[in-house]
């Protein structure tokens, strides 16, 4: 009868014992998934941040591609003002020339 109460109370005690690290790996877990919940989210908001740099990233060069675009034609007007300036300061030398 003694073996049998050792017995019962030994298995009592890992029946405790196989409780306590049930509960304890269960609560392991649900941390685990609430982590992996916020992790997520974080990825989330990091990728959304990623895509909307990448969206002004492509903005800015196509403004700046226009902005390009714009200097080069304002240069060939400039270019075109000042070669017909020097055309006309040329005509007027030639004309006060002749009197």
């Amino acid at each position: 009868q003694q073996d049998f109460s050792s017995f019962a109370q030994n298995t009592f005690l890992l029946q405790k014992d196989h409780q306590e690290d049930s509960e304890m790996l269960h609560g392991q877990v649900a941390t685990l998934e609430d982590q992996l919940a916020a992790a997520k989210k974080q990825l989330e908001a990091s990728q959304q941040g990623l895509d909307n740099f990448q969206l002004q990233m492509q903005r800015l060069a196509q403004q700046l591609e226009q902005q390009q675009v714009l200097q080069k034609a304002q240069e060939k007007v400039s270019q075109s003002m000042r070669s017909d300036l020097a055309g006309l300061e040329h005509r007027a030398w030639e004309e006060f020339a002749s009197k």
